[in-house]
């Protein structure tokens, strides 16, 4: 796969030129991304794991910890209705591609991760909520914005 974009590249540099003029590098094949999981507490104590997948949020996540964050120290992101195997004890998840760190939101999303999980068990998960959210009917939910502001990270740790 790899000498196939290298080809490719090639190709579009050599295209480039014929019909420019000018020399285009391709881009160096972007690595891929190790997951990291941090934990993450909230004003009841409860610890709460999230999984990060894009390098600047586990590079922010890290400074966070060694106190180099700088505001925005909380976490938000879309609430998935399914466990996750790395954040046993809840029956659901944070999307790893929504979290991001916040320092002030809006009250709206504001919950404790124990709280949310009690309101989806009770629910059934995110479809029980489609009746109380407001909205266009007949669209999907795909996750519920969730921005705990007493959430605080722990550490990084090991999934397994």
């Amino acid at each position: 796969m790899q000498k196939l974009r290298t080809r490719i590249g090639g190709l579009v540099a050599a295209a480039a030129i014929a019909f420019t003029g000018v020399a285009v590098t391709p881009a160096p094949a972007q690595a891929a991304v190790v997951p990291a999981f941090f934990s993450v507490s909230d004003i009841t104590g409860k610890l709460f794991v999230i999984k990060l997948v894009d390098q600047l949020k586990i590079d922010q996540a890290r400074a966070i910890l060694d106190g180099n964050g700088g505001g925005a120290t909380h976490i938000l992101g879309l609430a998935k209705p399914t466990a996750a195997a790395y954040n046993p004890g809840f029956n659901y998840h944070l999307d790893p591609s929504s979290i991001t760190f916040f320092q002030t939101a809006s009250t709206l999303c504001d919950t404790t991760f124990a709280q949310l999980n009690t309101l989806l068990g009770g629910l059934g998960g995110l479809g029980g909520l489609t009746g109380l959210l407001p909205g266009l009917p007949g669209l999907p939910i795909s996750g519920l914005l969730v921005c705990p502001s007493t959430s605080t990270l722990i550490a990084e740790v090991s999934p397994f």
